[in-house]
């Protein structure tokens, strides 16, 4: 006598989980989408609201491109002005010099 598988029900906690991971996505994009963002940011990854994108930063509710001088590099700050001299250069008078 043969015996016929069947193939694995789905079980109801299976389901559950499949439901409430869309459900969370669906809310996700929903609050990605109804944020109002100005050019050059992104939503949060976290919480609500937006943050400038690298090399710009949060000016009266939009993002101004920092200006960063030759002989310069961008930082990840939120303070200062956003940019670092090479070596071996000096800040002085918000260009960079050799000393």
């Amino acid at each position: 006598m043969s015996r016929i598988r069947r193939a694995p029900a789905i079980s109801t906690h299976s389901l559950v989980l499949l439901a409430f991971l869309a459900a969370v996505h669906g809310l996700v994009c929903a609050q990605a989408g109804s944020v109002e963002l100005p050019d050059n940011a992104r939503a949060k990854g976290y919480g609500s609201g937006w943050e400038c994108e690298r090399g710009y930063r949060e000016d009266n509710g939009s993002c101004a491109a920092i200006g960063v001088p030759a002989n310069a590099y961008l930082t990840n700050t939120s303070y200062g002005g956003g940019w670092e001299c090479n070596r071996p250069y000096r800040k002085k008078q918000g260009k960079c010099v050799l000393p």
